[in-house]
C-alpha cells in the first residue's frame, strides 16, 4: 500500500477534528476557530524554529487499512506546540461560539452581542468571530455574580489564555483559610471588587 499523501492526510485530520467536536456536542464554529489558531501558529513558525522543535527523525505508524494514519502516527506526528500556544488552544476550546452561548444562556444570539458590547460577558475574538469562555458561565441561564465589575477590570492588554489562567488558578482570595480561584470566589459570594484589587496589581504570567 503506497504511503499516505499530504492532500488525504490534511482532509482526514479536519474530518476528524470536526468529528471530535461533533461528538462532544460542539459547534462547526470551535472546528474554525482551532483552525483559525493553528494557522496562526504555523504562520508565526519560521522554518528554522520548526528544525529545533521536532525530533531528529520522525517516526510512526504505516497507514491504517483506510488510508489514515496510525494513532501512533498521528501522535508522533504532531506540531509541536510551545506552552503558550497550548495555552491559547486551550482558552479557544474551553470558550462558546455566540450560536452556544445564546443556546447555554437560553436568549438570543442577537442579545448574546449586546451583553459583549455592554461588559456583561467577556469575549475575545478568534478569526474575526466572538467566542465567550465558559469560566464565565455559572450555570445555565446565568453568568457568575459579579462577573460585569470583574471584566471591567481586567487589563485589556491581557490575553484571553492570561485570563483564563487567573479565573480558573487557585489564586485569589482566601476562602475559610484556603487560597481559591476568582471563579469559586464569585460564585460563592465572593466581593468582586477584591478581585478588581487583585487584577490592579496582579503579576500572573
Amino acid at each position: 500500500m503506497s504511503k499516505i499523501g499530504p492532500r488525504t492526510g490534511v482532509v482526514y485530520a479536519v474530518v476528524h477534528l470536526i468529528e471530535t467536536a461533533q461528538s462532544h456536542g460542539r459547534d462547526w464554529k470551535l472546528v474554525a476557530a482551532v483552525l483559525a489558531v493553528l494557522t496562526t501558529f504555523v504562520a508565526e513558525t519560521t522554518p528554522e524554529e520548526l528544525a529545533v522543535r521536532l525530533p531528529p527523525k520522525l517516526t510512526g505508524g504505516h497507514p491504517g487499512a483506510d488510508g489514515a494514519p496510525s494513532a501512533r502516527s498521528r501522535r508522533t506526528r504532531s506540531f509541536p506546540l510551545s506552552k503558550q500556544q497550548k495555552d491559547r488552544l486551550r482558552a479557544v476550546i474551553d470558550s462558546l461560539s455566540d450560536d452556544e452561548a445564546a443556546h447555554f444562556l437560553g436568549v438570543g444570539v442577537q442579545q448574546v452581542r449586546r451583553r459583549a458590547s455592554a461588559g456583561q460577558l467577556y469575549a475575545f475574538t478568534v478569526g474575526g468571530k466572538k467566542r465567550y469562555p465558559l469560566w464565565q458561565f455559572a450555570d445555565r441561564s446565568r453568568t457568575l455574580p459579579g462577573l460585569r465589575e470583574t471584566i471591567r477590570a481586567i487589563p485589556s492588554s491581557w490575553s484571553p489564555e492570561r485570563v483564563q489562567r487567573f479565573m480558573t488558578l487557585k489564586q485569589g482570595p482566601k476562602l475559610d483559610g484556603k487560597r481559591v480561584s476568582p471563579v469559586t470566589w464569585l460564585l460563592r459570594g465572593g466581593d468582586p471588587e477584591r478581585l478588581a484589587n487583585i487584577l490592579a496589581s496582579s503579576s500572573v504570567g
